[in-house]
């Protein structure tokens, strides 16, 4: 079984989703993934999906935060965890929206917000919704380096965004 690792580093994350859309049958009309991390919706180490196809595994101690009901993850080893069934399917063919609800207290180079990627050094495939340092950026690759598109604007440190990332798939 495959086993992706989504890590928030230094970051409060209030609801992430996933929209995977397949070229012929054009965008999806709701999420394939839906984690909202607020009390309601995580049962001691589980974060429910909201889809109802693939819950997540918290690992680390979670602290919750208040307005919005949120996670805390500390960007050492909090994370969640998802256990793919079939990695292929774990990955877009064709398009892809990836979003969350995210405030950064501590920026880090690098950090994750959201993704399914394979990183062996010279090659990485797959996508990741992150930031490096003070810009949030989105990240693709089939094969080869990961392209990055970059925000033209820093985000203010402890502020929710609402963060987009989005593939047409050309």
């Amino acid at each position: 079984m495959t086993r992706h690792k989504t890590t928030w580093p230094g970051a409060s994350v209030f609801r992430a989703a996933l929209l995977l859309a397949g070229c012929a049958s054009g965008f999806a009309q709701s999420p394939v993934n839906q984690w909202v991390l607020s009390p309601e919706n995580i049962d001691i180490t589980t974060v429910k999906d909201l889809s109802g196809k693939e819950d997540g595994l918290l690992h680390g101690r979670m602290v919750p935060t208040q307005n919005p009901p949120a996670l805390y993850f500390d960007g050492t080893d909090t994370y969640v965890e998802l256990a793919a069934k079939d990695e292929a399917k774990s990955l877009p063919k064709s398009a892809l929206t990836a979003e969350a609800w995210v405030a950064v207290n501590s920026p880090a180079e690098w950090g994750g917000i959201v993704g399914c990627l394979q990183d062996n050094g010279s090659f990485e495939k797959g996508w990741l919704l992150g930031y490096n340092n003070n810009k949030f950026n989105f990240a693709l690759s089939t094969g080869g380096d990961l392209t990055y598109l970059n925000a033209s604007t820093s985000f203010e440190t402890g502020r929710w965004y609402h963060v987009v990332g989005t593939y047409n798939g050309s």
